[in-house]
């Protein structure tokens, strides 16, 4: 298949895209589920606020992320806002957020790499650091503290490690990383690196770095054809758990793989399904809860978000709210409840 981003222009490309793929995902609807007696949703938040990311630091402190209006910091009471009119932090998309040892907060954002230390928003691009592209859609921080995140474009830039004082670029040219563009980063129990790194469709790996040794997985090794990475993580037993995205595919076919899992030895399919078996959508988003159950929201014939509780897929929501504003985010908070960010504020789940 062709590459599916031009190399011409290729910044703004990635960022209509982007916003595209937002906006598609967000579709018409009403009886919102806040209404239904019945519903496993507790609470929703933030009404009206177009929410990417949500993440939670020591204190217990949610920190959210939004499309076009900063960040918000929620300590189950009372929010704080920031964005460019009170704060140092640019006008920006936010995509990713992750705390490091010292609870200083970092974002992923269409601007750079933002840190907040407590006090203020400090951002590092092109300008003032060796990061190829401020375009940084995942971070994640290993057991020593360095922070690993994507700068990278089509066929440009790749996985950048930040120990607070010395910048390393891995690229094709220098590393065993076949390609440049990364979907998403996660790291196992082990301290190992994992990375979804993507040519274009159907040509897609996910590495494993251990120190100095990368060992690359693909459709080949797999033996399950892998279209193109959306999110990867881990859960609570150190399985991989990775969600297949087909935005860019013309062909409709839910029974593909929408969601592989690794435990090590094994890859295996674990599609979300009906009552009868029946693959209900693709999937949009992941997340593992606190006892390794498998969330997903998933779009199709009708929106959902299901829980696989290690033995058979539940369908907790269909369509109802999902279906007004498009899930983007899932996180499963210390005490195990699920926040589904959307296009119109957060939903809580309880179950």
């Amino acid at each position: 298949m062709g590459k599916f981003i031009s190399k011409l222009s290729v910044n703004h490309s990635i960022q209509i895209i982007l916003l595209l793929y937002f906006c598609i995902l967000i579709s018409c609807g009403t009886n919102p589920v806040a209404e239904n007696n019945n519903s496993p949703i507790q609470n929703h938040i933030l009404d009206g606020y177009f929410v990417t990311k949500i993440a939670s630091d020591n204190n217990n402190n949610v920190w959210i992320g939004t499309f076009d209006a900063g960040v918000i910091k929620y300590d189950g009471q009372k929010y704080q806002f920031f964005d460019s009119t009170n704060s140092s932090l640019p006008q920006t998309i936010i995509y990713d957020i992750k705390m490091d040892h010292f609870n200083h907060v970092w974002f992923g954002s269409s601007a750079g790499l933002i840190r907040f230390n407590g006090s203020q928003f400090i951002v590092y691009n092109t300008s003032n650091s060796p990061i190829p592209y401020n375009l940084v859609r995942s971070i994640e921080i290993d057991d020593d503290n360095n922070i690993w995140f994507s700068s990278c474009v089509h066929e440009e830039g790749g996985l950048m490690k930040y120990d607070g004082q010395n910048w390393e670029l891995f690229t094709p040219e220098n590393s065993e990383m076949p390609h440049n563009l990364i979907s998403d980063i996660t790291i196992d129990n082990d301290n190992n690196i994992w990375v979804g790194i993507s040519q274009y469709v159907t040509k897609v790996s996910l590495i494993k770095i251990n120190g100095n040794d990368w060992t690359i997985y693909n459709s080949d090794n797999a033996g399950i054809p892998i279209y193109f990475t959306n999110e990867i993580l881990v859960d609570c037993y150190n399985n991989l758990i990775v969600g297949i995205d087909y935005m860019f595919s013309s062909i409709w076919d839910y029974s593909r793989p929408n969601i592989i899992l690794f435990n090590g030895t094994t890859w295996n399919v674990n599609n979300p399904v009906d009552i009868n078996g029946n693959s209900i959508g693709y999937v949009r988003n992941i997340e593992a809860d606190l006892q390794g159950r498998i969330w997903a929201s998933t779009f199709g014939d009708y929106w959902t978000i299901s829980c696989f509780d290690n033995n058979k897929w539940n369908m907790i929501i269909k369509d109802d709210f999902i279906k007004e504003s498009g899930v983007f985010d899932l996180y499963c908070d210390k005490t195990n409840r699920i926040w589904v960010a959307t296009g119109n504020g957060i939903y809580i789940i309880e179950h």
